[in-house]
């Protein structure tokens, strides 16, 4: 199970159209807030492909209930840059993404 910072989810349905599962201007964040280590889960029934700026099925796939977590992420808030999105093949999936409190230090 995700361990997310409190308060950071963006809850989001995916469909075959490029979706944008994390907003880096989102409410959630204060301004000028740093965003860094970013985790995804794949909530729904239906894979996904994840990507920055905008995505195609050559994303990095995300079946249903996988996580990732990507470390060394690092954007300041409203960098619109750091926007991930998410589409299917087929159907609709949901994802949560929010920011990771555990260090990628091991």
């Amino acid at each position: 199970m995700a361990i997310f910072a409190s308060g950071s989810v963006q809850t989001t349905t995916v469909t075959t159209g490029a979706t944008k599962i994390f907003d880096t201007t989102s409410s959630l964040y204060a301004t000028g807030a740093l965003l860094t280590n970013v985790t995804i889960v794949n909530t729904g029934t239906v894979a996904c492909h994840v990507g920055i700026a905008s995505v195609t099925t050559t994303g990095l796939t995300l079946g249903p209930g996988q996580q990732l977590t990507i470390y060394g992420y690092s954007h300041v808030k409203g960098d619109t840059t750091g926007d991930l999105y998410a589409i299917t093949n087929s159907g609709s999936t949901t994802v949560e993404v929010g920011l990771a409190t555990v260090d990628a230090t091991v």
